[in-house]
């Protein structure tokens, strides 16, 4: 069973260290704000231009989160054309938390951009639409969904900014970027933390799959 109780077998360990070296190269984390609407949305992106790779992603995060997720098709920018690339992506609070939880122990190039998005999740505000879920998640008490943003949400949004910052030529030494730390081995790294009180068999079935 997926987290959440859907039937679709939960992906093993292999699947899951494939998942997570796959976004490693190609996905992206980030945490998007929408001023017009004063809302921070959190987001996972995956593109690729081999339809088969994004296929065997969505069935896996489709196995994790327990429904289908929809592969859009982009086209290539360029005067000369390139050739079209595929999408899939996951914005809600409950999947990526899932998600993430679950590639933890093998992510490797975004270990640091999942640590921060894992800190925004455990202050995030969700939507009313998602309190059941988000309740059966972390625990939480329903009113939570009324608090709104305050200024540890945006230093989340600046810290993953900083992660996901293309540099220029010349700007990488001009900033004087701190080295990546040294990564933990595999064998030693923990597994994420279960955020809130969630419900003890949830904990136990997340173990025993992925654990």
């Amino acid at each position: 069973m997926s987290i959440l109780g859907s039937a679709i077998p939960l992906p093993s360990t292999v699947e899951l260290a494939w998942l997570a070296g796959f976004i490693d190269g190609e996905g992206t984390f980030g945490l998007h704000v929408n001023a017009k609407r004063r809302t921070i949305q959190p987001r996972l992106t995956v593109p690729n231009s081999n339809r088969r790779s994004i296929e065997r992603v969505e069935v896996l995060l489709r196995a994790l989160i327990g429904r289908e997720l929809t592969i859009s098709t982009c086209k290539g920018k360029s005067r000369t054309g390139f050739r079209p690339y595929f999408v899939v992506s996951l914005s809600k609070h409950a999947d990526l938390e899932i998600v993430v939880r679950a590639l933890y122990p093998y992510v490797v190039g975004k270990q640091r951009h999942v640590d921060v998005l894992l800190e925004y999740l455990k202050i995030a505000p969700t939507s009313r639409r998602n309190t059941k879920t988000i309740t059966k998640l972390y625990g939480r008490p329903s009113a939570f969904t009324t608090v709104g943003y305050d200024d540890r949400h945006y230093e989340f949004v600046a810290q993953m900014r900083h992660l996901n910052r293309r540099y220029k030529r010349g700007q990488w030494d001009e900033a004087n970027v701190e080295p990546e730390p040294e990564l933990q081995r595999i064998s030693d790294r923990p597994g994420a933390p279960f955020i809130g009180d969630s419900d003890a068999a949830l904990k136990e079935l997340f173990k025993r799959r992925i654990g």
